[in-house]
């Protein structure tokens, strides 16, 4: 991915996937309730399966790697660290975040599914054109840029008196979420010895984040 430099272009996909099944899912929740939302993610992950056949095993030529993998230097226990700590926040505030746009900013139903489609389709164009910054751009100041974002997305929330500026918000949060998110990863895979990108990766993008999760909930 980093030599083909699509990895954001990719993600977009993703982005524009969540948005569009955050705008359907009320229509389907309407109908069915939450049996026919459940019912419906599993078939069509089902559908999906055969489309495994597509993916290619591998993208480079096959090399041999050592048995034993070097040691992870202390800066990647270090970056492991701030992934902790975004997500741990990051998890405490998206928990209650609803919650806090219902109740005390007082947005309605309609308004927050409004809020999740624009937060996701807000991602794509940073998503298209973020290959492109990263030519130019060193990857740890888009990922600085998109954590510092983050952080002042969630101070202002706290200075909102209702839900207004909700939606601008939210298309700025889809920036920075993005700047964060495809620098990580690229990092990451930059940074780690070929024989540890997998593990590396599955460190910083379900372990460590999945650690977060269990102590915010």
């Amino acid at each position: 991915l980093q030599k083909l430099a699509i990895y954001g272009r990719l993600r977009a996909w993703g982005s524009f996937g969540w948005a569009v099944a955050t705008l359907v899912s009320g229509r389907i929740f309407a109908l069915g309730g939450y049996p026919l939302l459940f019912l419906l993610a599993g078939l069509f992950n089902l559908i999906l399966l055969p489309l495994v056949k597509v993916l290619p095993e591998r993208t480079t030529e096959h090399s041999e790697q050592p048995t034993i993998a070097p040691r992870r230097s202390r800066t990647f226990y270090v970056y492991l660290l701030s992934v902790f700590l975004f997500f741990f926040f990051l998890n405490a505030i998206s928990a209650f975040s609803f919650i806090y746009f219902k109740e005390n900013l007082g947005a309605s139903n309609e308004v927050i599914g409004i809020i999740s489609s624009v937060s996701a389709l807000a991602e794509i164009p940073s998503m298209i054109i973020i290959d492109r910054l990263l030519r130019r751009t060193n990857l740890r100041t888009t990922l600085a840029i998109g954590a510092m974002g983050q952080a002042i997305l969630w101070i202002g929330y706290t200075i909102l008196v209702g839900p207004i500026l909700l939606i601008p918000l939210m298309i700025i949060r889809g920036t920075f979420y993005t700047f964060y998110n495809v620098s990580a990863t690229l990092l990451v895979a930059r940074i780690s010895h070929p024989s540890n990108v997998a593990t590396n990766q599955a460190l910083a993008q379900v372990t460590v984040p999945g650690i977060a999760v269990l102590l915010t909930t």
